[in-house]
């Protein structure tokens, strides 16, 4: 994963403008709260369909990026299959990141 995105969740994560786990995600989706969807690399075929499926249903964009490891390490907790940013500003900088890192 890469530095400057890891550095922009922890930082999101200690703001409190990141919710991460599978359940949590689904929730914050649901209600409308997420403006950013990260989800690792390496989960299962079922909770990707349906992450993805409700994250586009309330079009969020979508970043697939690292291992549920690494997520989780980003965030100062065990393994996470996904994390959302409610953050505008927080989600506008890690999509520009991404954009960077691609470039």
């Amino acid at each position: 994963m890469l530095s400057k995105i890891k550095t922009l969740l922890g930082l999101g994560q200690k703001a409190g403008n990141v919710i991460s786990g599978s359940y949590a995600v689904r929730v914050a989706l649901g209600k409308k709260q997420a403006r950013l969807m990260v989800i690792a690399e390496d989960v299962s075929d079922r909770t990707r369909q349906e992450l993805v499926e409700l994250a586009r249903r309330n079009e969020v964009p979508i970043i697939v990026l690292g291992t549920k490891d690494e997520l989780g390490q980003c965030l100062g907790k065990g393994q996470r299959a996904a994390a959302v940013v409610i953050d505008q500003q927080l989600a506008t900088a890690i999509r520009r990141a991404v954009k960077e890192e691609e470039s």
